[in-house]
């Protein structure tokens, strides 16, 4: 089964693979992305898919997204529906476990949200978990 970690862009600069390679190599030089892959310190970590609005791919998962809100628990819905209604572009992560524990290997990607959060505007989104800005999660859902 996939899982993935997305952010919701809605801040006007493209994001390129090019901006979250010299982003992360920022935060850690041992980070590097190889095509579309996640590295660190020469392990693979993810799949990376950026997507602007517009595109097919971008769109539905926006549409999914919005459909995701109705399981919400808690928090600020409204906030997360106006990002996914102004968002310019998604950022997904496809985990890949590669028989590591969950923590870890989560760390390792959660970089990459960590970087967007705190150079472009939008929310993060990690599957069966919620929605995330920089001071925490804004949406609870199952």
């Amino acid at each position: 089964m996939s899982y993935y970690v997305r952010y919701i862009c809605t801040d006007p600069r493209p994001v390129s693979l090019d901006d979250l390679r010299l982003g992360l190599a920022t935060v850690d030089p041992q980070y590097s992305i190889v095509d579309d892959e996640l590295h660190f310190d020469g392990e693979l970590y993810g799949q990376l898919d950026v997507n602007a609005r517009g595109t097919e791919l971008c769109d539905e998962e926006l549409d999914e997204l919005q459909e995701f809100l109705e399981d919400a628990e808690s928090g600020d819905t409204q906030r997360v529906v106006d990002c996914l209604t102004n968002a310019t572009s998604i950022i997904a992560i496809q985990v890949l476990w590669q028989g590591r524990e969950p923590e870890p290997t989560l760390e390792r990607v959660y970089a990459v949200l960590e970087w967007l959060l705190a150079n472009r505007s939008g929310i993060a989104q990690v599957d069966d978990n919620g929605y995330y800005d920089s001071n925490g999660q804004v949406v609870a859902v199952s």
